[in-house]
């Protein structure tokens, strides 16, 4: 499995559309095993969208996403889990163990109901 998550100073970046980097964590048997940060400052948004489906992103984790462009990412058939900010290592970690990841890391201000979406 893959999950790619925009990164800003080993952080969640804030908002997705803006984002300069992607991290994509190569997943097996609930343990990280490769990690790379990708530029994605030259493309527009939707070469990222397209950059996910050619790296086979199979989970998107990520701040702030505008509405199209997360409906464009989920009609790639990629899990989207919007609205998390903090530490990105930590946030995946978390993920692998099963924690409720939306609750750990909301965004300030997030409504579960928008966690939820």
């Amino acid at each position: 499995m893959k999950i790619a998550v925009p990164v800003w100073q080993n952080r969640v970046s804030p908002l997705f559309d803006t984002s300069t980097n992607l991290l994509v964590a190569e997943i097996s048997d609930n343990i990280s095993i490769k990690q790379d940060v990708i530029s994605v400052e030259s493309l527009s948004l939707f070469q990222r969208i397209d950059l996910l489906e050619k790296l086979k992103i199979e989970i998107l984790i990520c701040g702030g996403i505008t509405r199209p462009i997360l409906e464009n990412i989920r009609n790639k058939k990629i899990t989207v889990v919007p609205f998390l900010c903090g530490d990105v290592n930590e946030l995946i970690q978390s993920y692998l163990k099963g924690k409720d990841i939306k609750s750990l890391f909301a965004m300030p201000g997030k409504s579960d109901k928008e966690l939820n979406k």
